[in-house]
């Protein structure tokens, strides 16, 4: 079995999924204190807790959308190409079957 690369946009899909879930319920780990001036402390004393919370949890149910987006295409470009290479399978067999019955007809 081969690893297909987009199967890492499931894994982002999964991971924002947790991180909205905590923000959803309210967990401290999310809006972790940063180094440097712009870190979520700074924004929360300008904007406040809850606000900064929205803002995160819009960002991560933006970003649930992208990765989740870019996956289901991938996949669905792979289950048409499979579709398009079977398909073509399956009309070089009947060509085959077709000659072999011209074939045996002038035999």
């Amino acid at each position: 079995m081969n690893f297909e690369y987009h199967y890492i946009y499931l894994l982002f899909t999964f991971f924002l999924g947790i991180y909205f879930l905590a923000i959803v319920l309210n967990k401290d780990w999310v809006l972790f204190p940063g180094d440097g001036k712009y870190n979520f402390d700074y924004f929360i004393k300008i904007f406040g807790r809850t606000l900064v919370r929205i803002f995160i949890g819009t960002l991560a149910l933006i970003g649930i959308g992208i990765t989740f987006s870019l996956f289901y295409i991938q996949e669905k470009k792979i289950n048409i190409n499979n579709l398009k290479l079977n398909n073509m399978n399956l009309e070089d067999y009947f060509e085959k079957i077709r000659c072999v019955f011209q074939i045996k007809k002038y035999e």
